[in-house]
């Protein structure tokens, strides 16, 4: 197990040093601080940082992201006046993203955040963990694109699948699956590392996260106006005040039972009070419960509601009370140590790293372990003592102060550090393994592109794959005397699909990277210097990209926006179950790798082929990494292979890697979660169905590109039947 170094400790090495105090550009990332989402922890911690940063002189930038549109100004407003008074320059994204981007939620943000960074020069840029959204922006400093002067930090509290695990979020959408895996990438990617506990460092360690080197614990920096109040001592307690979402039910029945619990002893006068920040409306069936519960004790009891968290902590200051918090307050520490820094006499349960952040003579009187006996025992002892407020184990001040020296530090390490991504000194040869059936007119597009690359060692292997059409049997015929000057192949077999027409190529080729291409796609003119480049400074067995979509049969115009661009993930082996965020066949590979998990598999009549490829090198152990450029276009038409092949045949096809590295009795389960997963993607023609067909002609009938729907509608039709196609025309009214 690996011990994690507290921030204070970690610079007492440099004591003695001479370090320059010069200002810094910080950039300070932070979800949106709507005050009512589990998170919101860490936007206070944010605040409290930009503050303090810039208070010291530092030029401070905080960027609100919200994952519904990606500007996150709107909870801004109680804390604007604060920021404005320091000197903190609030730069929400723009409202719309320069180009339209298909992806989930979560990786779209986080190409947005990069394209904003990529605009803008930032000495240092702070993250949270949760939602990985600095992961593309740290991939791309990793394979030498951009933020060479940039050092990029990551703050934990504790990513998606801790939340989910301790039941602080919820789980079961696919979307997490996303933040889980850019959350592993970006602390695996990042500079440096900052956990909020030893506690959540060393879960991340032992669950085998990657962390870098540079892994510090640190408390938050609170905002000035959460600690202003002066710390009380032995106040008679009127009031218990339970802070907690009052939705969780075990949370709920623990302060309940130990409520019960005391309630057998004579508090006629003591009130008990249930503070929760989000709207009363909401929490109806929780306050129903409470009402229902709290008819044993006998003093007054109300449930408080629809408060911001400052308005939370001046109630629990004005008030002669003690503060019980819930478990599900501790998610994220900063809002716990808020209270205790303000002032507020506080019991803690002991659990999530939550007695590290505590003096040590304070975790015996204010910390209880989570059972209803313990939590009565720490409430009896308190009203006969008086409440008494504590002190955080690192005082606010200590904390701040460690933050602005580990800033000198990183300054230093900018101003002498060298991290300039070393030149690529050589070109190995590349072979582009080009397929073709019946699509000469894409394919005379698609030679143009390779012919215009800036890279200049290249060959094409190109593979017919049974082409029947006279157009397109003449074009092949007149390329050859081309190809021959050029020393590139033609290769003619009957039709097997892409699978073995790609393995047919690669065969054919000599080239030590392989770049695969389909004859309805267009390189941009440095694909393939930019593949070769991030190859070599990563040593990559396989790079992807992202990519630009067009549509029509002319070559699309670079000076237009695409109709979207595709975002890739990388080597996200669990969403790979679902969708392919490995990438596109549009990929480089090593050939020694291609070789290593022996090539595409051949089935004829499927697709997918590349999905399938891609998630067997990852679960094989080879190095994936895509690139967050989109350096080729992706042509949509109604010919595409993928309209004419079901979809469920194709992901169960996707499935066979998985299926070979799980243990055999977990086999079934995956085969379930993946029929769930369809038939919800792919409902049954019922009544709702039907509503949905209705609607996605009519979509269609309005859409710029309808006739192109309409012919790959009808090809559906011919090649699989009504049934599928009115199946699709479903699936595209419920995009």
């Amino acid at each position: 197990m690996r011990e994690f170094q507290h921030l204070l400790t970690a610079l007492a090495q440099h004591r003695g040093d001479t370090l320059r105090h010069r200002p810094l550009r910080v950039c300070i990332v932070t979800t949106s601080p709507g005050d009512r989402s589990f998170a919101a922890g860490v936007d206070l911690a944010a605040l409290g940082l930009a503050e303090a940063l810039s208070k010291a002189g530092h030029a401070v930038t905080l960027v609100p992201l919200s994952i519904d549109n990606g500007s996150g100004q709107d909870g801004l407003a109680e804390w604007r006046t604060g920021l404005d008074s320091h000197g903190v320059h609030v730069a929400p994204l723009p409202e719309r993203a320069p180009v339209p981007i298909d992806a989930y939620a979560h990786p779209a943000l986080a190409y947005r955040v990069f394209l904003w960074l990529r605009e803008h020069s930032f000495d240092v840029v702070h993250f949270p963990d949760r939602g990985g959204y600095g992961y593309y922006s740290m991939l791309a400093k990793r394979q030498g694109l951009a933020f060479a002067k940039t050092l990029f930090c990551v703050r934990s509290d504790g990513p998606t699948l801790w939340a989910q695990s301790f039941g602080f979020a919820p789980s079961g959408s696919i979307e997490d699956l996303t933040a889980d895996f850019m959350e592993r990438q970006s602390l695996a990617l990042a500079d440096a590392v900052v956990g909020s506990s030893n506690y959540i460092l060393s879960w991340l360690d032992a669950q085998g996260w990657r962390l870098p080197h540079d892994a510090f614990v640190c408390g938050p920096v609170l905002p000035h106006q959460l600690r202003r109040q002066a710390p009380r001592g032995g106040v008679p307690v009127r009031e218990i005040v339970f802070v907690a979402h009052l939705e969780r039910q075990g949370d709920l029945n623990l302060f309940l039972n130990a409520i019960d619990l005391l309630a057998r002893h004579s508090y006629p006068d003591l009130q008990v009070t249930f503070l929760s920040t989000a709207p009363l409306k909401e929490k109806r069936e929780s306050v129903t419960y409470v009402a229902r519960r709290i008819e044993r004790w006998k003093g007054p009891s109300r449930v408080i509601a629809d408060f911001t968290w400052s308005e939370a902590v001046a109630y629990l200051n004005t008030r002669p009370c003690v503060t019980v918090v819930g478990l599900s307050m501790c998610g994220v520490p900063c809002r716990v140590l808020s209270l205790i820094a303000a002032g507020a006499p506080t019991l803690v349960p002991a659990v999530y790293g939550m007695p590290e952040h505590l003096p040590d003579d304070a975790r015996s009187r204010n910390c209880f372990d989570p059972w209803p006996a313990a939590l009565a025992k720490r409430l009896e002892d308190t009203l006969e003592d008086g409440a008494r407020s504590l002190r955080p184990a690192a005082v606010a001040e200590a904390t701040e102060d460690a933050w602005l020296r580990w800033h000198e530090v990183l300054g230093q390490a900018i101003d002498d550090g060298s991290v300039t991504p070393p030149p690529v000194t050589t070109a190995p040869l590349v072979s582009v393994c080009m397929t073709h059936h019946n699509r000469p007119r894409y394919l005379a597009q698609a030679l143009k592109s390779v012919r215009e690359q800036d890279y200049p060692r290249i060959e094409v292997v190109l593979v017919d794959d049974g082409s029947t059409q006279p157009e397109a049997v003449r074009y092949l015929d007149e390329l050859e005397g081309e190809f021959a000057s050029r020393r590139w192949r033609i290769v003619r077999q009957d039709n097997r699909f892409p699978g073995a027409a790609r393995n047919t190529a690669v065969k054919h080729s000599t080239g030590e990277y392989l770049l695969f291409m389909d004859d309805d796609n267009y390189a941009k003119p440095n694909e393939i210097a930019t593949f070769v480049a991030v190859a070599q400074r990563t040593e990559a067995d396989i790079l992807t990209c992202f990519s630009d979509t067009f549509a029509g049969d002319d070559p699309p115009d670079p000076t237009r926006l695409p109709l979207n661009r595709a975002p890739a993930l990388g080597p996200a082996v669990a969403f790979g179950v679902f969708h392919c965020g490995f990438g596109n066949t549009n990929g480089l590979v090593k050939r020694e790798a291609f070789n290593r998990i022996g090539g595409f598999a051949e089935d004829y009549g499927l697709v997918a082929e590349d999905h399938e490829f891609l998630a067997r090198a990852v679960l094989s152990g080879l190095k994936l990494e895509t690139i967050p450029e989109a350096l080729w276009w992706y042509r949509t038409h109604g010919e595409s292979i993928l309209n004419i092949t079901d979809r469920a045949e194709n992901q169960i096809r996707v499935l066979r890697p998985y299926l070979k590295v799980v243990r055999p009795e977990l086999q079934a389960l995956l085969l379930y979660t993946l029929g769930q997963f369809l038939s919800r993607e792919t409902p049954r023609l019922g009544a709702a169905q039907w509503l949905y067909t209705w609607r996605g002609m009519r979509r269609g009938l309005r859409a710029p590109d309808r006739a192109i729907l309409f012919r790959r509608f009808a090809r559906i039709v011919r090649m699989r039947g009504l049934r599928a196609a009115l199946r699709a025309v479903a699936r595209f009214a419920a995009r």
